[in-house]
């Protein structure tokens, strides 16, 4: 298994425990549309969901642009006030608002902006892990 693959793999595993210790906010999101690069990560992510609540994680993501066809993530530190909106065919977009940012025990994270911040079984911050693709 190569690097890009396990990390996908761990991320994975990181948002699923999350789903449960932790109510997310909803979020909304428009479809046929997704932020023009750059985004700063994309991962292999099975739904919308698990891309949103990924991205709630780390302090530099403020929308995901979702590839429904190829199940491809990708964070992007503008949202679409900042960056430029644009159709793309087969794309869910959203923003991730302040109040949605960095949730549970990641609120008061130390985390760095690239980082993803990790809970624990209760819900708290156990640490950080820096993400790169």
């Amino acid at each position: 298994m190569d690097s890009r693959a396990w990390l996908s793999s761990i991320l994975l595993c990181v948002t699923i425990h999350t789903y449960q210790c932790l109510d997310y906010v909803s979020y909304n999101y428009e479809t046929d549309k997704g932020l023009s690069e750059p985004f700063f990560l994309n991962l292999t992510i099975p739904d919308m969901f698990s891309c949103f609540s990924l991205c709630q994680q780390i302090n530099k993501c403020d929308s995901v642009s979702f590839d429904t066809n190829n199940k491809v993530c990708e964070m992007n530190a503008n949202n679409s006030t900042s960056g430029s909106l644009s159709a793309r065919t087969g794309y869910l977009f959203s923003d991730v608002t302040a109040s949605s940012t960095l949730v549970g025990g990641c609120a008061t994270s130390s985390c760095a902006d690239e980082d993803i911040c990790i809970l624990d079984n209760d819900g708290n911050m156990s640490g950080c892990s820096t993400v790169k693709e």
